[in-house]
């Protein structure tokens, strides 16, 4: 009886060998592909949110200092849309809130594509006109359009953030609306 291994029985065992394990890898490759896109959108989300939630603070904002409720989101934020400078966040205005200057938002002058989102060494993400030292450009964008719906009562804020997804760019929407639901106060 041979008790050696043929040549073909080793290709044979490799062979099915590599088609065993082949499929666990491939499953693996493209798991740790898809997390990836996953934390983008999820960064991408938040940024929308972050968008939302600054309009939503410069109104109220407004309102509580007096001036028009919708003072500078309205006209700077007009289609083709604006960014939040996040350089213009006023700390200890009011006490320990912060709030945001009104001039925290700046023109997009042809929408999306001039409206580049960044990320600081420490991993913070941020808008900003032309960024210092330490900010690299993460290939994401955003941009907040304002457009009225009602006697500039009311106000649609539309959110749109791009983000890249391998070759793909991919695309996140929010909106809300914003009313002026409290008079301004007096000073």
């Amino acid at each position: 009886m041979n008790k050696g291994i043929t040549l073909i029985e080793t290709v044979v065992a490799v062979t099915v060998l590599t088609f065993a394990l082949g499929g666990p890898f491939l499953l693996a490759a493209k798991s740790l592909r898809s997390a990836a896109y996953a934390r983008e959108e999820i960064a991408a989300a938040r940024l929308g949110e972050e968008a939302l939630e600054v309009i939503h603070n410069m109104r109220d904002n407004n309102s509580a200092r007096g001036l028009s409720w919708a003072a500078n989101i309205a006209t700077t934020c007009a289609s083709p849309g604006c960014l939040i400078d996040i350089r213009q966040q006023q700390s200890g205005v009011t006490g320990s809130k912060t709030i945001w200057a009104n001039s925290a938002l700046v023109p997009c002058l042809s929408g999306i594509s001039s409206c580049p989102v960044y990320q600081f060494t420490d991993g913070m993400y941020g808008q900003m006109a032309s960024p210092p030292a330490g900010w690299t450009d993460t290939g994401m964008k955003r941009v907040i359009v304002v457009t009225p719906i009602n006697t500039n009562n009311e106000y649609r804020v539309d959110v749109e953030v791009d983000y890249p997804a391998g070759t793909q760019i991919r695309k996140v929407f929010l909106h809300d609306t914003i009313m002026n639901w409290f008079p301004a106060l007096p000073i």
